[in-house]
């Protein structure tokens, strides 16, 4: 594991102290990251290589470079004194969404007298959940299967969707420019099948596929096949399925995790 400086960046006008990358998700083929103590949500693009900064989730209080935490000094009295500085919780992507949700330090109860600082609504902003919307991106839950299963993720006429042994789990539509360049593609290009974010999977077989699925629509189909037994012995359990997860190049990715998948739309067609 190596230390790599400046990622995520320091935000301008905050100290560069005690900076926690503390949540991370693989969401629209992007890396997105949420940095405590400033409640921050940074996108990684693996195109460009480089950081976006999204926005932070908190409005308050005014960013300060002489502090490291948000309330150091309104809390100076009170331990912990970083209390109330502001976490990016979690990063979920269900469906076509990523929900965003924040907290203080720790799950501690608002007290008037004691805080009186986050009066009379600030305090609300800690514990909110927050749900951002990128076309392009799918995600859900896998039915688990004691017995090869075969997932399907189609891609075109203005859809995504993705199908577990010929039933539709999930789907969404897209809009404008994506759209527009969905609905010309009739393949992928730089397409490689990995062996898994996660680490090597351990099933017995996972194989791939790509084709044109409907010469009308141009539908395009990516499958794979898990075989996870083989003379009706399991040979890959769920803490191992989890593991694979083929990758397009490009800054698209396909995961399967925690008996999850996703797929989001290249960024390069043809």
């Amino acid at each position: 594991m190596t230390t790599i400086g400046g990622w995520p960046p320091v935000l301008e006008g905050v100290s560069d102290r005690a900076r926690e990358a503390q949540t991370t998700v693989i969401y629209g083929g992007d890396l997105m990251v949420g940095v405590w103590p400033w409640g921050e949500v940074w996108r990684y693009n693996p195109d460009s290589c480089g950081w976006n900064f999204m926005r932070r989730m908190f409005t308050h209080p005014e960013l300060s470079s002489e502090i490291t935490h948000p309330y150091d000094v309104e809390n100076h009295d009170n331990s912990p004194q970083n209390m109330w500085g502001q976490r990016v919780t979690s990063l979920v992507a269900n469906g076509p969404d990523l929900f965003i949700s924040t907290s203080a330090k720790a799950p501690y109860e608002w007290k008037p007298e004691t805080y009186p600082f986050l009066a009379p609504d600030k305090w609300k902003s800690y514990g909110k959940v927050y749900r951002a919307t990128m076309p392009g991106h799918l995600s859900v839950t896998t039915k688990w299967t004691d017995g090869p299963t075969r997932l399907e993720f189609m891609i075109g006429d203005r859809e995504i969707s993705i199908h577990q042994d010929g039933v539709v789990l999930a789907q969404t539509f897209l809009i404008g420019s994506l759209a527009e360049r969905t609905d010309k593609a009739r393949s992928l290009k730089n397409l490689k099948w990995g062996t898994g974010i996660f680490g090597p999977h351990r099933c017995v077989a996972l194989k791939g596929a790509i084709s044109i699925h409907d010469s009308k629509t141009r539908k395009i189909r990516i499958a794979y096949d898990d075989h996870s037994r083989t003379d009706g012995v399991r040979t890959c359990h769920r803490s191992d399925r989890h593991r694979f997860a083929p990758r397009i190049v490009r800054g698209s990715y396909l995961i399967e995790k925690l008996a999850a998948v996703s797929i989001s739309i290249p960024v390069e067609v043809s």
